[in-house]
C-alpha cells in the first residue's frame, strides 16, 4: 500500500507535464487541469443537487441504478443513486 502511493504522484506529474507540452491549446489544458470530486449530500437529495449543478452549468455525474420497489398496493421501478449522499462534479481546483 506504500508502494503504491509514492508512485501516484510520479503518474499525476508525468500526465501533466505531458498534456502541457503536447498541446498549445487552451480548451485541452484547461480540460486537464480540471479534477472529479465527490461531493457529499444529504440523504436521498442527490437529483435534486445535480438539477441546480446543471442549472448552475456545472459539470456533474450522478450514477443511477433502476430497482422495483414494493408497497402494498402497487410495484414501481424507481431509480436510486449507486453510491447514496455522494455526487460527482467536474471542477478545476481554484473553483473547488
Amino acid at each position: 500500500m506504500t508502494q503504491v502511493a509514492k508512485l501516484r504522484p510520479r503518474v499525476d506529474m508525468e500526465i501533466a507535464t505531458t498534456t502541457a507540452t503536447s498541446s498549445n491549446d487552451p480548451a485541452v489544458e484547461a480540460h486537464f487541469s480540471t479534477s472529479w470530486y465527490a461531493v457529499y449530500t444529504w440523504a436521498r437529495h442527490e437529483k435534486r443537487v445535480k438539477d441546480q449543478l446543471d442549472v448552475r452549468q456545472i459539470r456533474c455525474a450522478l450514477p443511477l441504478y433502476r430497482v422495483v420497489r414494493r408497497w402494498s398496493d402497487r410495484r414501481k421501478e424507481v431509480e436510486l443513486p449507486l453510491f447514496p449522499s455522494y455526487i460527482f462534479v467536474h471542477l478545476t481546483p481554484s473553483d473547488r
